[in-house]
């Protein structure tokens, strides 16, 4: 009698136990699992699709593991896209030419032939008024310094409203205007606007930086006169420095303005066709780690159509609920 009790306690433990595939149990695979959200979650791509598969190779046709199978088939999805599309190279976030960057400190240099509608965005501005609001602005937020370099073959005509110029430290409706003016022009102006006597008239348009904050507005700096003239080649480049910004015509010093402080911002150009234009400087992390999750937000949803589980996983995982 003591016997039988004994062996159907024995039987009763062992129903009660864990059920085990070449002594790996539920629990085993459980503690696998969390390993393998784990690896994803520290982006070891690689690591984690080893240990599903790994792992799939001791519970072969156990409940345990076929109740997981969705889960198991959406990590294994992630694994495979993120171990071959990892987004680290700034061509992916850029329409524009990435000549130079450095992963470690995010320090770039960009070119672009031509405003392009990916990375320069057209912020409008009322009709006839150079308002500070108005431009195409570049998506990039840049932290610390930076460099903007404009080339062209033919600087802009006069026009009273529309000096070029380059607005940079921009954020929240604030910034500084860099307005590089036009030389002044002395022209025969018999019978303009009912002028009955031989007189001249005078374009002009000084050099000068702004600072807005709202519909607060500053003059930092100004020129007596411009050396930008009409019609002729032009490189500009405007330098944004911790504590200041400069601005140069054709590599000589035009002026400079100290800046309030403020680790961020984006820059844009107004009223000036370009040939080329050059950016450098550090771009703000956060933001590139933005933009690179987008990307990688877009290339999943690409993928997701094209993976195929049978080429990764096991057929008695995918068979048993239709593959």
């Amino acid at each position: 009698m003591a016997r039988s009790i004994v062996s159907i306690l024995v039987i009763l433990v062992v129903l009660s136990s864990p059920v085990m595939a070449n002594g790996f149990s539920k629990d085993d695979f459980d503690r696998r699992m969390n390993r393998v959200h784990s690896l994803i979650e520290r982006g070891k791509w690689s690591s984690a699709k080893r240990e599903i598969q790994s792992l799939l190779k001791h519970c072969e046709g156990m409940a345990y593991a076929l109740s997981r199978r969705f889960e198991i088939v959406e990590c294994m999805k992630i694994c495979v896209f993120r171990d071959a599309f990892q987004p680290s190279d700034p061509k992916c976030v850029f329409d524009g030419e990435v000549l130079a960057f450095k992963p470690a400190t995010g320090q770039i240099k960009l070119r672009y032939k031509a405003l392009t509608p990916g990375d320069f965005k057209s912020t409008g501005g009322r009709k006839g008024t150079s308002s500070f609001n108005s431009g195409n602005i570049h998506t990039a937020l840049f932290q610390g310094t930076y460099t903007i370099e404009i080339k062209g073959q033919s600087y802009p005509e006069y026009s009273y409203y529309k000096s070029p110029s380059v607005k940079v430290m921009l954020s929240k409706n604030k910034g500084y205007d860099v307005r590089f003016g036009f030389k002044t022009e002395v022209v025969d102006a018999k019978g303009y606007r009912g002028h009955k006597n031989r007189t001249i008239y005078v374009n002009e348009s000084k050099p000068e930086i702004f600072h807005w904050a709202g519909r607060t507005c500053k003059k930092l700096e100004s020129r007596a006169s411009s050396p930008a003239t009409a019609g002729k080649p032009f490189h500009l480049k405007v330098v944004v420095e911790k504590k200041r910004i400069s601005a140069y015509f054709d590599r000589r010093a035009l002026m400079k303005a100290r800046r309030a402080g403020g680790a961020a911002g984006r820059f844009a150009i107004s009223h000036l066709a370009f040939d080329e234009i050059v950016i450098s400087g550090k771009l703000d992390p956060d933001w590139l780690e933005g933009e690179f999750d987008a990307v990688v937000k877009e290339r999943f949803k690409e993928f997701e159509s094209t993976f195929k589980p049978e080429e990764h996983l096991p057929d008695w995982l995918l068979g048993a609920y239709g593959g």
